[in-house]
C-alpha cells in the first residue's frame, strides 16, 4: 500500500510493543523517518535494528510532568519537524467500584492529559507547514467494568474530534 508519506516524519508514542510497535513498522515501511517513544530504550533499539533504520529514540515515561515538552523537543531536534503524531501510549487496568483517586488521576494523566499536552506542543508546526496528521489510538469504546483508561480514552476521542474540526481544513 502506498500512503504517500515517503520522506515524511512521524512520532509514535508507546512504540516499544504491541500496536505502537506495529504502527512504527508500518510507517517505516512506507518510507517515513521515525521518532519513537517508550520507557524501555532497549526495546526501541531492537526495533531500530529490526527495521534497519536510524530512529530518533526517546526514552520517556509519559507520567512525568515534563514528558510532553521533552518528547516534543527531542523529536523536533532529531527530525526537524513532526508531520505525523501517533498518540498510542497508555495503559489500562480494571478498578474496584470504590478505587482511590490516585488510580483515577494516573489513568486520566497517562491516557488523556499527557497526550493532549504533547499534541498541543506539536500542532502549531503542522499548521504552519499546512500538513500534518494526528492519530490517537483510543481502543474499544465499550468498557468491561470500571476502568479509568476507558474513560480517559473516551475524553481523548472527543477532544481529538474537536481538534480535527478546529485545525483540519
Amino acid at each position: 500500500m502506498d500512503l504517500g508519506i515517503a520522506g515524511k516524519t512521524a512520532l509514535v508514542t508507546g512504540a516499544s510493543v504491541g500496536i505502537g510497535r506495529a504502527i512504527a513498522k508500518a510507517l517505516a515501511g512506507e518510507g517515513a523517518r521515525l521518532a519513537v517513544v517508550a520507557r524501555r530504550r532497549d526495546l526501541l533499539e531492537t526495533l531500530g535494528q529490526e527495521l534497519g533504520a536510524k530512529l530518533v529514540i526517546i526514552e520517556q515515561d509519559l507520567m512525568a510532568e515534563d514528558a510532553p515538552q521533552r518528547i516534543a523537543q527531542a523529536a523536533l531536534a532529531g527530525l526537524g519537524a513532526v508531520d505525523i503524531l501517533v498518540n498510542n501510549a497508555g495503559g489500562s487496568r480494571k478498578f474496584q467500584l470504590h478505587t482511590d483517586e490516585a488510580n483515577w488521576a494516573e489513568a486520566i494523566t497517562l491516557n488523556f492529559t499527557r497526550q493532549r499536552q504533547l499534541t498541543d506542543r506539536l500542532v502549531d508546526q503542522m499548521i504552519t507547514r499546512k500538513w500534518g496528521r494526528i492519530i490517537s489510538i483510543t481502543g474499544k469504546s465499550e468498557p468491561e467494568g470500571i476502568n479509568g483508561a476507558f474513560c480517559a480514552k473516551a475524553a481523548m476521542h472527543a477532544w481529538s474530534k474537536g481538534l480535527s474540526r478546529e485545525v483540519g481544513k
